[in-house]
C-alpha cells in the first residue's frame, strides 16, 4: 500500500527565535505559592554552557547533560513528574548555550529534584573543566505555575498551550530514548575530555537517526496524525 504524499514542514528542536530563556518567578493568572504542598505546577532546572567565542556551540553537551542528569531523575521520581521536555538552544546573546529541563510535578518532588541535581558529582567537575558556567534551578518556595499550558508561547491559542506540552514530553523522550541507546556505560574512570568525546560521538548517532529515519518515522507519522493537511510554516 502506498502512503499519501508528505507535506514537507520542519520541526525545531534547537533555534534562536524558539527560546524565551527563564522567565521572571513573578506571580500571575494561574499561579499559587507552593507552600511545600501536593498541588503540581511547572519547575526549570537550566544548564549555561561555556560557549568560547569563534567556536560553534558544542550541542553534544546537552546530551551528556540530558543523560547524566536528566534521565536519572525521570526513572527516580516517573509517578510524580506528570508532564516534562527538555528544551535546547543556543545564539550569541545574553542567554547564549543553555540546556533546560522543565517538568510538571509538586514542589516537595521538585525540591528533591533540584538536591540531586546540586549534589551531582560531575556538575562540579564540567564547571572546574569549564564545560559548565552555571547550573541554575527554581525557587521551590516561589510561586508555582499550575496552568498545564503556562510554559508554552503567548502567541500560540489557549487549547493549543493546553496541550503541547503532551507532544513536547513524547518528542523530548524518544530523542532521550536514542540517547540511551548509543550512551556509554559507566564512566570506569574516564576524564572530562574523554566523556566529553563519547557524548560528541552519541550525539552525531542521534543525528544520523533523525538525518536518515526522521524524515518518515518522525514527519511522515506527524503529519498522518494531522490527516495530511497543508501547513502554513513561520519561522
Amino acid at each position: 500500500m502506498r502512503h499519501a504524499p508528505c507535506l514537507l514542514f520542519v520541526f525545531c528542536l534547537l533555534a534562536a527565535g524558539c527560546s524565551r530563556g527563564v522567565r521572571p518567578a513573578v506571580p500571575e493568572e494561574g499561579m499559587t505559592a507552593a507552600a511545600g504542598g501536593q498541588t503540581p505546577g511547572w519547575w526549570t532546572a537550566y544548564f549555561t554552557v561555556n560557549w568560547p567565542q569563534d567556536t560553534p556551540p558544542r550541542l553534544y553537551i546537552d546530551t551528556l547533560l540530558a543523560h547524566r542528569f536528566v534521565e536519572p531523575e525521570l526513572n527516580r521520581f516517573h509517578a510524580a513528574i506528570a508532564l516534562w521536555r527538555i528544551h535546547r538552544r543556543a545564539a550569541r546573546d545574553e542567554t547564549g548555550h543553555r540546556f533546560r529541563f522543565l517538568f510538571y510535578a509538586p514542589a516537595p518532588v521538585a525540591a528533591a529534584v533540584f538536591r540531586d541535581l546540586r549534589a551531582q558529582p560531575l556538575v562540579a567537575e564540567l564547571e572546574r573543566a569549564g564545560v559548565l558556567k552555571e547550573l541554575v534551578v527554581d525557587d521551590v518556595h516561589g510561586p508555582l505555575k499550575t496552568d498545564i499550558g503556562a510554559t508554552g508561547d503567548p502567541a500560540w491559542s489557549h487549547d493549543l498551550n493546553e496541550s503541547w506540552p503532551y507532544f513536547a514530553m513524547g518528542a523530548s523522550q524518544t530523542w532521550l530514548s536514542l540517547v540511551d541507546r548509543y550512551a556509554p556505560g559507566p564512566d570506569s574512570g574516564r576524564s572530562i575530555p574523554e566523556l566529553l568525546q563519547e557524548y560528541e560521538r552519541v550525539d552525531q548517532r542521534v543525528t544520523e537517526t533523525w538525518q536518515n529515519e526522521g524524515g518518515h518515522a518522525f514527519l511522515h507519522h506527524l503529519n498522518a496524525i494531522f490527516g495530511y493537511q497543508p501547513l502554513g510554516i513561520q519561522f
